[in-house]
């Protein structure tokens, strides 16, 4: 509907409109390059903010791998515990059969 009004009032003024053709296509041009660059300047910083938001709040793969080094060193400490004493019943236990 917004359109065909807009065609409407372009048909109307179309003698005005191609009197001026330079005038016009230039102010056409500036006000699409103006857009662009605003819109380009707007959307490149909120991707910024989005891409620092991401960097902020993931954990780098270092983190990660660092995190899993400290899991494997607390189950192989709990595997040598339990070894141990693995090793202290069985050795109790032969001495009770040497006895």
């Amino acid at each position: 509907m917004q359109w065909l009004a807009l065609l409407d009032k372009l048909e109307k003024e179309y003698e005005m409109i191609k009197e001026i053709p330079i005038t016009l296509i230039t102010i056409f041009i500036l006000s699409i390059v103006i857009a662009y660059f605003l819109s380009r300047w707007r959307y490149h910083s909120i991707i910024d903010i989005l891409r620092h938001k991401i960097d902020v709040n993931m954990p780098t793969k270092d983190d990660e791998i660092r995190a899993l080094r400290e899991r494997i060193n607390e189950l192989k400490k709990y595997e040598n515990q339990e070894m141990a004493e693995n090793i202290k019943y069985f050795m109790d236990s032969i001495k009770k059969k040497d006895t």
